[in-house]
């Protein structure tokens, strides 16, 4: 049995509105406080789609174990969906994406919580110790909680391989830039070059750690400038010509790119057809085309391989531990149905996001094996 249901155009920070199911099928923004009036902007045109059967069974971890999500628990309840960084972040525009369309899957209210404190940590540890009902949802920054763990860090308090795993988005692909007026002209004129390459870097994250582990094994002599923490205060210090290049997903240096301010010189996967940045990445060879033809020095090839990998689940939704499989099920059934939505595709797209879905199971596999292989990792994590 199938059930339509009224799209809304987007969620807004939860100070101001969330996303209510109520009913059998009407999408509603319900406005809080003095907030009234910016619900009202929010809400654009509706588009009308169908809700997939309700009674499949799904896998809720990665032993092939299949349970019937209750999508009934969800009903009328309110779940909090966790953000472990600023409004306009990675993990806040996948959230601001996804969540409209759960909500109506599940007939919930879904308000999004920004935690950015500790660089992705604190939300992390926020979800994790939550009460495991499935009220209680967010995202996992993986690479980063890997870092983190091979370089000691003990901030980190929770298992990842433990959480409740919902699903994985598709990753931002990660792209290598240097700035116009720099003299290389592509990736190998990097890989060539003698001297040091100023390369600014953020102090840790995701990116930073693939910066490194690409730079290392292709042979690039890089000077790492640190110092920027964040995506914002990066593109600032390339703009101002702190350095000659640098290395953050095409979300973030899609602009750049775009006013050809920065030349694309490797991309670590290919952005849709129908993205914006298409057109301006034709050419620029990827992570797996360049190392066909260039292979990676063999002491950095097994951490290139373990961080790339991990870097397909990065963005990864979970409840917390020991939450029952039937809510992980739905929560599951629910993210999935969301990025199929027409209008939760062009949204993503908008942002340079590549609109996908990773099963559980594949995500918690990838997650196993890469905090088993943080040794490998070490010597990349930057601040090491």
């Amino acid at each position: 049995m199938s059930h339509e249901h009224s799209n809304p155009s987007r969620i807004v920070d939860e100070r101001a509105t969330a996303v209510r199911r109520s009913g059998r099928g009407t999408a509603r923004l319900v406005a809080i406080g003095a907030a009234v009036a910016l619900a009202a902007a929010a809400c654009g045109s509706s588009t009308h789609s169908s809700a997939p059967a309700t009674t499949a069974a799904l896998s809720t971890s990665g032993n092939g174990a299949s349970v019937t999500p209750d999508l009934s628990y969800f009903n009328g309840k309110t779940i909090t969906m966790i953000a472990p960084d600023k409004p306009g972040g990675g993990f806040d525009n996948w959230a601001r994406t996804v969540a409209p369309y759960m909500a109506q899957y599940l007939h919930a209210t879904i308000n999004i919580q920004n935690i950015p404190a500790g660089n992705t940590i604190v939300g992390q540890n926020t979800l994790a110790s939550s009460s495991p009902d499935g009220l209680t949802i967010g995202w996992l920054n993986l690479v980063e909680d890997v870092s983190d763990k091979a370089a000691g860090v003990t901030g980190i308090n929770f298992d990842p391989t433990k959480m409740a795993i919902i699903g994985a988005t598709n990753p931002i692909p990660v792209v290598v830039v240097d700035r116009t007026s720099a003299p290389y002209k592509s990736f190998s004129d990097l890989a060539a070059a003698p001297g040091p390459v100023k390369t600014l870097t953020q102090t840790k994250g995701s990116t930073a750690l693939i910066e490194r582990v690409i730079m290392a094994a292709f042979g690039v002599h890089a000077q790492f400038i640190a110092g920027y923490e964040s995506s914002a205060d990066l593109k600032a210090g390339l703009t101002r010509g702190d350095g000659d290049v640098s290395v953050d997903n095409v979300s973030a240096f899609g602009p750049l790119i775009t006013g050809n301010a920065v030349r694309p010189l490797l991309v670590t996967s290919a952005v849709p057809s129908s993205s914006s940045l298409a057109s301006a990445l034709t050419g620029v060879p990827t992570l797996d085309q360049y190392s066909a033809q260039h292979p990676p020095a063999a002491a950095a090839a097994a951490a290139l391989k373990a961080v790339m990998a991990l870097y397909t689940y990065n963005v990864t939704l979970a409840a917390a531990p020991g939450t029952p499989a039937k809510e992980v099920a739905a929560l599951q059934a629910a993210m999935q149905w969301a990025i199929q939505q027409p209008a939760a595709q062009q949204q993503a797209l908008k942002l340079h996001l590549d609109p996908g879905y990773e099963s559980a199971g594949a995500a918690l596999a990838a997650i196993t094996t890469a905090f088993g292989s943080a040794a490998i990792i070490k010597p990349y994590v930057p601040g090491k």
